[in-house]
């Protein structure tokens, strides 16, 4: 890729230069000012729509400049968060209507084009990094800022060469690059691709195949989820707003290639996996082994892509409309042996050769819908029951209900699948997986080039069983429930953990009636993480609804949230952590700290006198001394309108409190 950026339009490579060289010796100038932030075209990129306005960049010209001056002599990711600062303090102030944040990934590509690329839009970016990452094996995290994951790409490929050829040149070939990926999607082959293409569309994958998003409750493992399914399913795909992803999260649950189950104490291998399930025809009981989430996602993805999937059950839901309209169809094996089949619903078809030597066939012969898909998949699968009458079933499939042949499993039709657990740590791992833990290993997946893959025969169908490598499992854990410490050790060595801890940066800026969201939680988690352990600290979610409220419908509505937070959520969750140790939960919200009008959770001694009447005895040594003060807590009202609670000098008593000198420390 990086030797084809040698042959670049020399239009193109020139106008790049003279941008970033008039950066470079004339940062404060109209013209330079003008090229960076207003141009629509400056030969760096290309901006259509987001960029100022002609009156915002006048209005807003010297505010433009001092932000330029501070990147050509420091073009750091500190001076980045600082630009993105500034421009968001314009947008507040209405100087801009939106914020230009691919105006300023533009104007750091046009002054640091070794440093980040001039790929401005930030899922544009990603799209282009993570192919690259896949393809080159680079490994990157892309975790941080649009300036922070550029700069990881860059010295990626510095470590493979990409040093010896021109910066800008290397920025090009990265374009050039996202265009033919943007391309690729737009026009996605159909039909057969000869094998000297496949590399080209042949689906790829950053992701880990199994991971785990572990941390306190509301730190955004759900929402995070999402993006991981859509990442690992179709890592092509990229949006620019949430709405965008859920629509393409929701479009993969819809097509099977995303599936979702939660684990709790009782969720079990027959669950998962496969068990054994009771039926009764004609007050006759029969046992027939019934598939999990587990084995018909494995199945599905083994069946390389959604076209073959849909295929298949289309037919087969043909062919069981056919027999209900019939009662019966006669079929003839490879042999030329005729016999009926009938189904009576569940998974499993029944057949009643003709010339049996058994009188009495009652149910006749069982043959699962699952053996004839596998056939579908592979014709020489192995465990078959009733080979014969499945074969014979999936040919009459062909030859009168449509279904064409397999696509079989290979690099260019190949569709990755996702497995979500919610809450995988509830549930017994060694119960649920049993021995198919092994099976999950990147190593032993089965598929092209996995030398080590293994197959395991399951207990109750006798099927051979793999996992393929086109599935990725994605677990969500909440510490507060189980430290990762007590996980499972087979678990643990299978899977890549991901920590998701509270982000107290999002609410930096938001202040609502004076309370600083962000010092309000950093406060608060501190204390908790001092008095129980991190892994019980509060997520930053518990504080968005606050801060959506501040955004639509204003100061007064999001303290009215604010106040529900605390009394609906923190609160209870804070008794639950402590076991009502209001001693603790008086010191997490600072109430040791406060005037007495502000606390939320107040200490009251009532003498014993008071309770009991004289002559009780139980001043008389009864208790010991601390306990004879008889020492209570009182959570302040939330319905008196004096309350602490409508008070924001309570809140912002949390983290103000009392100020310690330095000769009390």
């Amino acid at each position: 890729m990086l030797s084809n950026a040698t042959e670049d339009p020399s239009k193109w490579f020139e106008g790049y230069k003279e941008t970033y060289e008039m950066a470079m010796t004339r940062p404060g100038d109209d013209d330079t000012l003008h090229r960076l932030w207003q141009q629509r075209d400056n030969h760096v990129s290309g901006l259509p729509q987001g960029k100022p306005s002609g009156a915002e960049f006048l209005e807003s010209k010297d505010a433009f400049r001092e932000m330029t001056v501070r990147i050509v002599e420091s073009p750091s990711e500190e001076t980045y968060q600082y630009v993105l600062s500034r421009l968001q303090g314009l947008k507040e102030q209405g100087k801009l209507r939106h914020l230009p944040k691919a105006t300023a990934n533009r104007v750091f590509a046009a002054v640091a084009p070794d440093l980040v690329t001039s790929t401005v839009n930030e899922q544009s970016f990603l799209k282009v990094a993570k192919y690259l990452s896949s393809r080159f094996k680079l490994n990157l995290h892309l975790d941080g800022s649009w300036f922070q994951n550029n700069l990881e790409l860059k010295q990626a490929l510095e470590r493979l060469g990409s040093k010896d050829i021109h910066p800008i040149k290397v920025n090009f070939a990265i374009w050039i690059q996202f265009d033919e990926l943007e391309k690729n999607q737009t026009n996605r082959p159909s039909g057969k691709v000869s094998e000297s293409n496949a590399k080209e569309y042949k689906m790829k994958s950053a992701s880990p195949l199994n991971q785990i998003l572990y941390g306190p409750p509301g730190t955004g493992k759900t929402f995070h989820t999402i993006e991981a399914a859509v990442m690992a399913a179709d890592p092509s795909f990229a949006s620019s707003t949430r709405e965008e992803l859920k629509a393409e999260y929701d479009r993969l649950i819809g097509e099977g290639r995303i599936q979702f189950v939660t684990f709790h104490q009782s969720y079990g291998y027959e669950e998962f996996v496969e068990g054994l399930k009771a039926t009764s025809e004609n007050s006759d009981v029969s046992y027939e082994v019934a598939s999990g989430i587990f084995k018909n996602i494995c199945r599905s993805a083994s069946l390389s892509n959604t076209k073959s999937v849909k295929e298949i059950n289309t037919a087969l839901e043909s062919f069981n409309a056919e027999i209900e309209e019939l009662d019966l169809i006669t079929l003839y094996t490879s042999r030329g042996k005729a016999f009926d089949v009938t189904y009576l619903g569940k998974s499993t078809f029944r057949v009643f050769p003709k010339e049996s030597l058994q009188e009495d066939l009652k149910n006749g012969y069982p043959v699962s819908i699952e053996n004839i898909v596998r056939l579908y998949e592979d014709e020489s699968a192995k465990g078959i029951y009733n080979p014969s009458y499945a074969k014979a079933i999936l040919a009459y499939l062909r030859s009168n209900h449509g279904l064409t042949e397999s696509i079989g499993f290979n690099a260019v039709t190949k569709e990755n699948f996702v497995l979500v657990i919610d809450e995988i740590n509830r549930g017994n791992i060694s119960k649920i997986f049993g021995e198919l833990i092994t099976l999950i290993e990147d190593s032993k997946r089965s598929g092209e080039g996995n030398s080590e893959s293994l197959e395991l025969t399951l207990p109750y169908s006798g099927d051979t069983f793999s996992v393929p490598d086109n599935l990725y499992i994605i677990g969500t854990m909440n510490t507060a429930d189980r430290s990762l410490a007590m996980m499972d050790t087979a678990l643990r060595r299978r899977f890549d953990f991901k920590e998701m801890m509270p982000d107290a940066s999002h609410f930096n800026e938001t202040n609502v009636k004076g309370i600083n969201l962000g010092q309000l939680l950093t406060k608060l988690n501190q204390r908790i993480e001092v008095l129980y352990d991190r892994e019980h600290t509060l997520g930053h979610a518990f504080f968005f609804p606050v801060k959506e409220v501040l955004e639509t419908q204003g100061e007064d509505a999001a303290f009215n949230k604010l106040k529900s937070v605390f009394q609906n959520k923190i609160l209870p969750l804070l008794e639950e952590y402590f076991f009502e140790d209001w001693h603790k939960i008086r010191l997490v919200l600072g109430d040791n700290q406060k005037t007495k009008q502000n606390e939320f959770v107040k200490e009251v001694s009532v003498s014993f006198t008071y309770l009991f009447g004289s002559n009780s005895g139980l001043d008389d040594g009864y208790f010991s001394q601390e306990d004879a003060l008889n020492k209570r807590f009182e959570v302040s009202s939330f319905k008196d309108e004096e309350s602490s609670w409508n008070n924001p000098a309570a809140y912002r008593g949390i983290y103000q409190g009392h100020q310690v000198t330095d000769s009390e420390v």
